[in-house]
């Protein structure tokens, strides 16, 4: 029995036919993107809470003085040892301090802030008290309460803000980039007003 040929005009158009359905295919999967919408960053970014970004170990000693009007003054010499974590509260963050477009994103946060300070007791020490007389338990307690608020300004002045703003930028933008965008601009707003915002000094590329 003869077999049957396709005749030539018809094999090309079913070649044809299959090269278009195989460009279409790859074509198709060359443009395939993930589409985040600006509703899903706002949320995202909120879900984060109040992020820690820094934290600061502080060891030192300090000595705090009572004065008394009638008796000698009594004092106490202490090591402190304590912790201060600074934070972003990403809690606050709104649909207008975010803006998207294409592989483009702008973001406005809240000046960072030191969320969280104390002094670590078991591992402070009283290493003298002079002159305690029956107030020794009231003026350790008192010196304690002073040493808290002598390891936060500590934590200002070794400049805990501006590090918190660069590590909060080191922790989110690999976040975005996953998220698909390119171009990053994170900035903040000035910790006294909400209007007026100051820029990040760190470029991202």
């Amino acid at each position: 029995m003869q077999k049957k040929l396709i005749p030539l005009s018809i094999l090309i158009i079913i070649l044809g036919l299959v090269a278009l359905i195989i460009y279409l295919l790859k074509s198709d999967n060359k443009d395939e993107r993930t589409i985040v919408s600006h509703t899903m960053v706002v949320q995202q970014i909120e879900e984060m809470g109040k992020l820690e970004v820094v934290k600061y170990n502080i060891q030192d000693m300090m000595e705090y003085e009572k004065v008394r009007q009638w008796l000698p003054n009594s004092k106490a010499t202490l090591k402190i040892v304590g912790e201060v974590i600074a934070c972003v509260d990403l809690t606050i963050v709104g649909e207008n301090d975010i803006v998207t477009q294409g592989d483009s994103i702008s973001l406005m946060l809240p000046f960072p802030e030191i969320c969280h300070y104390k002094i670590d007791h078991s591992r402070s020490r009283v290493y003298n008290m002079e002159y305690g007389l029956w107030e020794s338990a009231e003026i350790v307690e008192d010196a304690y309460k002073n040493a808290e608020q002598q390891i936060y300004q500590q934590a200002q002045n070794m400049g805990i803000e501006e590090e918190s703003r660069e590590n909060t930028i080191k922790v989110l933008t690999p976040i975005l980039r996953a998220m698909g965008f390119t171009k990053i601009y994170i900035g903040f707003k000035s910790p006294d007003s909400s209007s007026n915002p100051e820029r990040s000094k760190i470029n991202l590329h």
